[in-house]
């Protein structure tokens, strides 16, 4: 017979981690970059195994084989100084140069992001870093004469691996 603890009953000790506590850092990129405190909406790194497969008789068996990381997205507000999307274009050029077509090495434009849950007096609680990042699209946000809200950049990288640290 199951075993009743009145313990798991009482009210615990417990905060809940809030999805507007966090903090995204970019690398400092050629002396640009983009600051926290644009940074509007993100992801926590999410993942998806691809499987295998072993056919016996009349029974299947399952295992993880290789694992994908998912794109990280997030959006970031336009400052009036253009400080975000001068930082993401230098950060862009360094992958390639629009004008002329030039790439660079993949060990210049491979930058880590750190995207950290806090708590409420700011502490981190859990840090991932998003090892060997990349800006793989960059929607710099539309424009209208009759909406007044500030201008958004949406955010794509890519990455090689997620690092949570505690």
């Amino acid at each position: 017979m199951p075993s009743f603890d009145v313990n798991d009953l009482l009210l615990q000790d417990y905060t809940p981690a809030v999805k507007n506590l966090w903090k995204l850092s970019f690398p400092n990129i050629a002396g640009q970059q983009i600051p926290a405190f644009l940074a509007k909406t993100a992801n926590r790194p999410s993942w998806t195994f691809d499987e295998w497969q072993i056919d016996y008789i009349s029974q299947r068996r399952f295992g993880a084989a290789k694992v994908t990381f998912d794109p990280f997205e997030c959006t970031l507000v336009e400052s009036i100084d253009a400080i975000a999307s001068k930082a993401l274009l230098t950060w862009v050029n360094l992958i390639q140069e629009f004008t002329t077509g030039l790439r660079g090495y993949v060990s210049m434009y491979k930058k880590d992001v750190t995207v950290e849950l806090l708590d409420g007096l700011k502490n981190s609680v859990q840090k991932w870093t998003l090892k060997g990042a990349w800006p793989q699209t960059a929607r710099l946000g539309d424009m209208d004469y009759t909406d007044g809200t500030p201008l958004e950049i949406t955010l794509t990288l890519r990455y090689d691996i997620p690092k949570l640290e505690y």
